[in-house]
């Protein structure tokens, strides 16, 4: 199994929405209080929903939508300075931490972008890697091997027409298998179908979170959770669970009460262990094994309840606890990253 590199204890999320702030939590230590780190000019960045980070290279890295909103957090003058530069810009894409170099892919950008790109530290250089084989974007992305990701959900399409004139896009005919998974290489492209999520819904499952976790027996699991389907106004509760060797999703279901019979129906035969609150807009970390899952909400706009409670995966249990620290306050989560121990962050 293939976890990001031992990062240390201390979490730093990034929420751009109500509060704006730029949060330093110790998840061994519920008695540490840490002191935020200044969001200063991240408040510049256009649409913060669309913010991703990493940690490669040894520096804090947030980007934004617009390939030139690329900010690194200077420790010394306690502020953000634009460093580098996407090739292109990305609404909503989805950025993760491979071994070594930090991946974004999919997203908005005159349509649907089915391209990605990866971050080396070393060069301090966003480049062109592996074409994803649909465009997507609000998808979910999780590292089952060195250069190898797991790609789940989101909103599909085929080619987008786009006409600046008239300033319109839609969608030529494209993608028609909204549940598919795959996963992808991130620098050859090289592509193997999954096994189809057990979504229950034929509308695009957007923004969910996901994470993987090592059960006590070697099993690797995958876990996509949460989200809203296109159209919805809330987000969702249920969650699947995805066997990574064996290639299959993990029956699981549970039985509701049937208003017409009085008998027990078993209502999703591969739900996994529910959410305690719906979420959607949150970012799951990984963390000792499996990962925990941080902030979100329960819809789209930031009129909805938020969430400021932090909830580890038990891969054995197969159940969400609750940790005892949490955001200071409730919100949307952008970006959720482990610190390298070098890092410096004040704790007493």
């Amino acid at each position: 199994m293939t976890f990001p590199p031992e990062r240390g204890d201390i979490l730093i999320t990034v929420s751009a929405y109500s509060e704006k702030t730029i949060n330093v939590i110790d998840l061994s230590n519920e008695d540490r209080t840490c002191d935020d780190l200044n969001f200063g000019a991240l408040d510049g960045v256009q649409n913060p929903q669309s913010l991703h980070g990493t940690f490669i290279g040894g520096s804090l890295l947030v980007c934004g939508d617009n390939r030139y909103d690329c900010l690194t957090y200077d420790i010394d003058a306690q502020d953000w300075f634009r460093t580098v530069e996407r090739n292109i810009d990305r609404f909503i894409p989805y950025g993760i931490d491979m071994d070594g170099y930090h991946w974004v892919s999919g997203g908005d950008y005159l349509g649907l972008e089915d391209s990605s790109e990866l971050y080396d530290g070393t060069s301090a250089t966003f480049q062109f890697a592996a074409d994803l084989p649909v465009p997507t974007r609000d998808h979910c992305v999780v590292q089952i091997g060195a250069d190898e990701a797991l790609v789940m959900a989101g909103e599909h399409g085929g080619p987008f027409f786009h006409a600046p004139s008239l300033t319109i896009s839609y969608m030529l005919p494209g993608y028609d298998n909204l549940n598919q998974v795959y996963s992808i290489n991130a620098r050859t492209g090289a592509i193997d179908y999954k096994a189809s999520a057990p979504l229950t819904d034929s509308r695009d499952l957007l923004l969910p979170q996901c994470g993987s976790a090592l059960k006590s027996d070697g099993t690797e699991v995958v876990v996509l959770t949460g989200g809203l389907y296109s159209g919805a106004t809330l987000a969702r509760v249920t969650s699947y669970v995805y066997d990574v060797a064996g290639d299959f999703w993990i029956p699981g279901g549970f039985f509701i009460n049937s208003r017409k019979t009085g008998k027990l129906c078993k209502q999703d035969s591969f739900a996994g262990p529910d959410l305690p609150e719906s979420r959607t807009w949150g970012r799951a970390v990984q963390y000792d094994n499996t990962f925990v899952l941080v902030g979100g909400g329960d819809e789209f706009s930031a009129s909805g309840d938020m969430r400021a409670d932090i909830l580890r995966y038990d891969p054995n249990a197969n159940e969400w606890i609750r940790l005892p620290q949490t955001l200071p306050n409730p919100d949307f989560v952008n970006v959720a990253l482990l610190a390298p121990e070098d890092f410096p962050v004040n704790c007493t």
